[in-house]
């Protein structure tokens, strides 16, 4: 126990010191959690978390290309109003309904990072994804009814020369031509160069 904490304390006091190291050729591993909600929707509300794993590999200094599946359980309520005749009474009432829904999906992204001012220890960034929100498409629907194209900024915050915290928050634009509203997309985690 004591030489994992002189480990942590020797990490902490040495991680002012340290800038990221990331250069053409390296992986990084991203261990991501993230929340997400559909956004512009009147009268539906829906609360997504997902478990995400990613892979990126540096073609440049600047820019990395990455691929990673997710698993994502979605609570989601849509509110309508419906209206009822009473043949008895001949009036018409109405009343609120609410429709809960709850799932796990597996999901996928794909995603393009270039990293901004890299020698330092706070390296922001721009990223742009495809976000494949499940793989479980209905029979009346395309399997881009379920995809979106994310753009987004993000920053990773260096502790060490390989591990860092990363924050990244997107807005996403359906896929599907009879959609309304997008998607937020907030996604926060470590990540590990190799």
């Amino acid at each position: 126990m004591k030489k994992l904490i002189f480990t942590i304390l020797i990490l902490l006091a040495t991680s002012n010191m340290v800038f990221s190291q990331a250069k053409k050729g390296d992986t990084e591993m991203f261990f991501n959690g993230s929340f997400y909600s559909m956004v512009g929707i009147e009268n539906y509300s829906n609360i997504n978390i997902t478990a995400m794993l990613n892979y990126g590999y540096y073609i440049t200094d600047n820019l990395q290309l990455g691929v990673g599946p997710s698993v994502t359980y979605t609570y989601s309520e849509q509110k309508y109003m419906s209206y009822y005749f009473n043949p008895i009474t001949y009036e018409y009432s109405e009343k609120e309904v609410s429709q809960v829904n709850e799932k796990t999906d597996l999901s996928a992204s794909f995603f393009g990072n270039y990293y901004f001012n890299i020698q330092s220890k706070l390296v922001p960034y721009a990223s742009v994804q495809y976000f494949q929100q499940t793989f479980d498409i209905p029979d009346d629907a395309d399997f881009t009814d379920y995809g979106y194209i994310n753009i987004g900024v993000g920053a990773k915050y260096f502790i060490n020369q390989n591990v860092a915290y990363n924050f990244l928050i997107n807005y996403g634009f359906s896929l599907n031509s009879d959609s309304e509203g997008g998607i937020l997309l907030m996604q926060t985690g470590l990540s590990v160069i190799l």
